[in-house]
């Protein structure tokens, strides 16, 4: 029913030469996935006013210029790791100064075709969208002003919200730390510290499926008791440590499929608090847990100086840093650095802002996916070994459903994720644009019955 076709100018500035290459292109299911149904807590998209009122402006309104030809495949409904962003821009958007990667509508050129397709044109200036081009795509307005990191590492604020993409009613009465979902029910743990074994709460949490009890307050179906490795047995916690230090979060949970990786973080944080703020010593290490939910089991793998050969953290108690923390199916993240889980020897630098004189709160990096972080306007990409500022934030929560890569569990909801891929469209051939360039990039959007 959906059509694209796209086209790429580059204009040389003193000749008025151009290099032009256009072809139809992939749609994928991205729009597929974003409508379907999120469950109790996410009835529709149709419900959101952002959605309903103008879906073409607000899921087909973005554009974004990467450096990578992308596999073509349908399924590839967000942009993958190791991929940069060239230039990016959104509908109704004009941009003369930072970033450098974001260009302007041009309203004059675009608009509804008399053969009924949708016309939308960017321009980027000789000094906006430099380097290497080797694939377009269309994004959501939020998502194609966003982009996925400017290479320039300045951004601008989004002027759009995100929250119209998702119209939420959170399930209440749920207990404890929720740490994943499976076949419609969330598993929530009750406490990390001070326990010998794990006491998991389940409740139903309807998606695909609903009983006729269900409602908006969470319905417990069951608890189990999970047994733990002696290494994160009776867990002391000295909340007056962190309540001083003003500090958060002291761990965060990723889901991938069945398993659930938990990274708990030491003393400053809440765990295995002291008198002093030891945060990364073999005394006071890291944890990465992982729990099998089908099984119950529960693995753990300590995280120190001695098992990764990282340098320790142990700054004076009342030092002002970051401290950065993250965690997915594949790496862990400590300070600066990123851990193959996998193989702990397996280290690299990875610039996660820590040691910054007068921050009070740690980077706790969300996983969009196994290998894209994300925290505030900060993008992570693990597979580059880059951070860079993105125009907006993404998307939370704890991971991705199986059967739906754009739907996130939240803890006590579902998400649709806006930042996504919505057409690919690779390059014969890869170009570069160049300060004696301008650029134009035309897509026309044609719908059929």
């Amino acid at each position: 029913m959906l059509k694209g076709h796209c086209k790429i100018e580059l204009i040389y500035a003193q000749t008025g030469r151009r290099e032009l290459q256009e072809h139809d292109n992939m749609v994928t299911k991205a729009l597929e996935y974003f409508y379907k149904k999120g469950g109790i807590t996410n009835r529709s998209a149709f419900n959101a006013s952002y959605i309903n009122s103008n879906a073409l402006y607000y899921m087909l309104g973005g554009v974004m210029c990467l450096d990578t030809a992308l596999t073509e495949s349908n399924e590839i409904v967000r942009v993958p790791a190791g991929v940069g962003m060239t230039a990016n821009g959104a509908r109704d958007i004009l941009n003369s100064g930072a970033p450098i990667e974001l260009g302007s509508y041009n309203d004059t050129e675009s608009g509804w075709q008399q053969d009924g397709s949708l016309k939308m044109v960017w321009d980027w200036t000789t000094s906006q969208g430099n380097g290497v081009i080797a694939s377009v795509g269309l994004s959501s307005i939020y998502g194609g002003m966003r982009g996925i990191g400017n290479k320039s590492v300045t951004n601008k604020a989004n002027s759009f919200s995100a929250g119209g993409y998702n119209s939420v009613t959170n399930l209440e009465g749920i207990s404890g730390i929720p740490l994943g979902y499976k076949d419609n029910r969330v598993y929530s743990l009750q406490s990390f510290v001070n326990v010998d074994k794990w006491t998991i709460k389940i409740y139903d949490f309807p998606y695909s499926q609903i009983d006729i009890r269900d409602n908006m307050t969470a319905r417990e179906v069951d608890e189990i008791e999970v047994s733990i490795p002696s290494a994160i047995q009776n867990l002391p916690y000295d909340r007056s440590v962190q309540n001083l230090m003003g500090y958060g979060e002291e761990y965060k949970i990723h889901q991938n499929g069945d398993d659930v990786f938990i990274i708990l973080v030491s003393s400053n944080t809440g765990y295995l608090a002291v008198a002093d703020t030891s945060m990364f010593t073999d005394d006071y290490p890291a944890y990465v847990i992982k729990f099998n939910i089908p099984t119950g089991a529960v693995t753990a793998t300590i995280l120190s100086p001695t098992s990764t050969g990282l340098p320790a953290i142990n700054p004076t108690r009342l030092q002002s840093i970051y401290f950065t923390y993250g965690i997915s199916s594949k790496w862990a993240i400590i300070d600066d650095y990123l851990i193959d889980i996998t193989n702990l020897a397996n280290t690299s630098e990875f610039d996660g802002g820590a040691h910054t004189s007068g921050a009070v709160s740690p980077r706790v990096l969300t996983a969009q996916t196994e290998d894209v972080f994300t925290v505030g306007s900060y993008q992570y990409d693990a597979i580059s070994k880059t951070k860079r500022l993105t125009n907006g934030e993404a998307l939370g929560g704890i991971g991705n459903l199986p059967d739906n890569p754009l739907m996130r569990f939240g803890g006590s909801a579902l998400y649709r994720d806006y930042n996504i891929l919505a057409t690919i469209f690779n390059l014969e051939e890869p170009v570069t644009k160049t300060a004696d360039k301008t650029m134009k990039v035309t897509y026309v959007l044609s719908f059929t019955n």
